[in-house]
């Protein structure tokens, strides 16, 4: 489904990702531990096109679709929520709505711009947007960062129920977010 064969990559010089090779299997929830610092965003933003590998390459299905929930929320300050999640959804609003409901936004919160939400809640918008857009592969960087304990729990539940059929590749520092992911190693 989604192969790096002998990718490399370097910034300024300073090599950060030197030979990688794997393979993501249609359906497989993978994850990516390491150090900061260690290629795990880059070879994400390489997957994505984001970024052009200095040697190496990646082969894909000509049509996979792909979703993101990067380290930054990358949302449109000025927009609602649903808003934001509708740019890339095909749901209708309803649906779109209950997600963010599910995830915990307030119902009052809804008709705000998300420039006034917390980092948390803007976290969770970015997890519905990516959840409900068109997708066969999700790249997860640090999804869960700046949520409560119970929050994050619930976030994670969620990612899992969204995801049973699709491909999924999470990076995390956090041992219980890995848990049933099968390990990958950047070496």
């Amino acid at each position: 489904m989604l192969e790096a064969i002998q990718l490399s990559k370097s910034f300024d010089g300073r090599p950060v990702l030197v030979n990688v090779s794997l393979r993501l299997k249609k359906g497989g929830h993978y994850c990516l531990m390491g150090a900061s610092g260690s290629g795990k965003t880059t070879l994400v933003n390489l997957f994505l096109g984001l970024i052009r590998p200095d040697s190496g390459s990646i082969r894909r299905a000509p049509d996979l679709r792909m979703s993101a929930v990067f380290q930054e929320d990358r949302l449109l300050e000025q927009m609602t929520a649903a808003a934001n999640v509708a740019l890339v959804s095909k749901e209708p609003g309803s649906v779109i709505e209950r997600l963010l409901l599910r995830l915990g936004i307030a119902p009052e919160s809804l008709p705000q711009p998300v420039s006034t939400y917390s980092g948390g809640m803007k976290r969770r918008v970015a997890l519905a947007r990516a959840l409900l857009s068109c997708y066969d592969v999700l790249f997860l960087d640090e999804p869960y960062k700046g949520l409560d304990a119970q929050t994050r729990a619930l976030a994670m539940q969620i990612v899992r129920e969204y995801t049973k059929e699709k491909t999924v590749l999470l990076i995390t520092h956090d041992p219980a977010e890995a848990e049933g992911y099968i390990p990958l190693q950047l070496k």
